[in-house]
């Protein structure tokens, strides 16, 4: 059988230990080695991943011209279509085509960038110019898959 040693085996004698007037047993016994299959040690080994938590100033956007340029076409980086729960992010700080909750909102797709989303910024799709505006700028907690 494969596995992960889990205990030793440990043999320690009785002993006598004086304190101050008071004598104190100490002993132990032997224990056997004691195996798990490594699938299982693997399991209690491995603690479960905790999310990241990364403070971001959030801004909201849409596929408009101001917004995007004169050739916007509502087009992403990663090629999709901008849709409801889309965002642009700074691809040094996370991954394009990941997945993250935005606390208090919900899940996005990282799937666009833009020029002044740098660091700590992330810009979420509006369906509308005006309802972009509206969002105005936020401070976000953003969770990410440990």
């Amino acid at each position: 059988m494969t596995g992960v040693l889990t205990r030793c085996s440990l043999l320690v004698a009785s002993m006598l230990v004086a304190f101050g007037g008071m004598v104190l047993v100490v002993s132990a016994q032997a224990v056997e080695p004691e195996f798990v299959p490594t699938e299982i040690a693997q399991e209690i080994s491995e603690p479960p991943k905790e999310p990241k938590h990364i403070h971001m100033l959030a801004t909201a956007y849409c596929s408009c011209k101001i917004c995007c340029g004169r050739r916007a076409r509502g087009i992403t980086k990663t090629g999709t279509r901008a849709t409801h729960g889309t965002v642009a992010v700074d691809p040094k700080v996370l991954d394009l085509k990941s997945t993250i909750t935005i606390q208090g909102m919900g899940e996005f797709r990282c799937e666009d960038t833009g020029k002044k989303i740098k660091g700590n910024r992330i810009d979420i799709w509006k369906k509308t110019h005006w309802s972009a505006k509206q969002f105005g700028k936020k401070m976000v907690v953003v969770e990410l898959e440990g």
